[in-house]
């Protein structure tokens, strides 16, 4: 199960409604074209066994019973991912106020998941961080950010030369 910042009693239930839109996805024809659109393009595109795993392992992740704190590479596949979902509950003309209200609920269902599943979204700036350890710029030590933490988010090329750096003290 994913560990959350929610009460205990919400803990199932947003691991469910989260392991229902990823079986439903996987299903579909279109699971590895969704699966893609969630990683940036580079590290797909380099490690896309590794993508494609990461996301099978959010979905495992929520039916075992182990308490899982997710790793930058999960979070960022998980947050594209309720981000789609969110785009399929936006009520469209012409429905009923049924369907509308159905929607709304489904929206809030997915808002109030995604406040509570990111302590923060600092993997959202991976660019921004490896920039500042390339530059030397203070951006992480200020903000408490951890770039290793990060390096599965980043191109081979930066993740090297980042990691350089690191080893080397500064640019």
């Amino acid at each position: 199960m994913i560990v959350f910042r929610a009460p205990a009693a919400d803990q199932e239930r947003y691991n469910r409604l989260i392991e229902e839109h990823l079986v439903e996805e996987q299903a579909s024809s279109e699971w590895e074209s969704l699966v893609e659109a969630r990683f940036p393009p580079m590290v797909w595109l380099q490690h896309r066994d590794r993508c494609e795993e990461a996301a099978l392992e959010v979905l495992a992740m929520t039916r075992d019973g182990f308490p899982h704190v997710l790793e930058p590479l999960h979070e960022h596949f998980l947050y594209w991912a309720i981000d789609w979902w969110l785009d399929g509950v936006i009520p469209r003309e012409g429905q009923s106020p049924e369907e509308r209200a159905q929607y709304g609920e489904q929206e809030k269902e997915l808002s109030d998941l995604q406040d509570v599943a990111f302590d923060s979204v600092d993997f959202l700036h991976v660019d921004e961080i490896a920039v500042s350890v390339l530059e030397g710029n203070p951006y992480n030590s200020r903000l408490g950010i951890i770039p290793e933490r990060y390096l599965d988010l980043m191109p081979d090329d930066i993740r090297r030369r980042v990691e350089t750096t690191m080893k080397e003290g500064g640019p």
